[in-house]
């Protein structure tokens, strides 16, 4: 393990010293699991971390998200790619796990009587909501089983594919989508700096009780608006 230039990297990325001790030995565990199967952090292989995940999982449920974040960042510093991006696939299917699924009635300005319809139909929160409205025609079909306006339904779809990505949630998926961004596909074709200065706007000349992402996360959104898989036909 390269241990001096990996707690560098972690410096850099301005991590304190007790969160750069325990990155590290997150690794140094990871390099003594390996130790026992005959390998080495530089010849591990995709194999190798899913099995480590699954021993950390049968230890303790629930522990692979704070057991690999470390063996992440140090592939990520090594230039390890696939190592890197199945560690951090581990984590979000671990935090995916334990992540409650936004209820429609908690959006901001919902129609209550729209989600009282909808929940008859079994259909109470965001990724229901997707699933049951992913195309025109079922968002048709939707409209006349539920007596709600094709309109309305297309609302709660628009708002409920903002919210299924991870800190957008009722106040801000209402914000995008009443500034007029309300699909990934449109945040994705947005300048970071100008997708914040048009909802600073936004708040500002409409009163909206809500706060505009700070510069780093209005970055992030329009970075990861990029990676989105289209699963909603428009």
């Amino acid at each position: 393990m390269d241990e001096a230039g990996f707690r560098k990297a972690l410096k850099k990325r301005g991590k304190k010293p007790h969160v750069v001790d325990g990155l590290v030995n997150t690794v140094k565990r990871f390099e003594d699991f390996l130790g026992k199967r005959r390998n080495n952090l530089e010849n591990a292989s995709e194999k190798d971390l899913q099995a480590y995940a699954d021993v950390c999982e049968a230890e303790k449920k629930g522990s692979t998200k704070t057991r690999v974040r470390g063996i992440m960042l140090y592939y990520d510093f090594k230039g390890n790619n696939p190592m890197a991006l199945l560690a951090d696939s581990l984590r979000e299917a671990q935090t995916a796990k334990t992540r409650k699924v936004f209820k429609l009635k908690d959006f901001l300005w919902v129609n209550l009587e729209h989600v009282a319809k909808l929940k008859e139909l079994g259909i109470a929160d965001v990724n229901q909501m997707v699933d049951a409205g992913r195309t025109p025609g079922l968002r048709k079909e939707l409209s006349a089983k539920s007596g709600i306006p094709v309109e309305g339904i297309l609302e709660l779809v628009k708002l409920s594919n903002l919210a299924q990505q991870f800190a957008v949630k009722g106040v801000r998926a209402r914000l995008y989508h009443d500034a007029g961004v309300d699909t990934w596909e449109k945040i994705a074709a947005r300048d970071p700096r100008e997708f914040r200065k048009m909802l600073i706007k936004f708040v500002e000349e409409t009163g909206f009780p809500g706060i505009p992402p700070t510069p780093k996360e209005a970055a992030g959104t329009v970075a990861a608006a990029k990676k989105i898989s289209k699963i909603v036909e428009w």
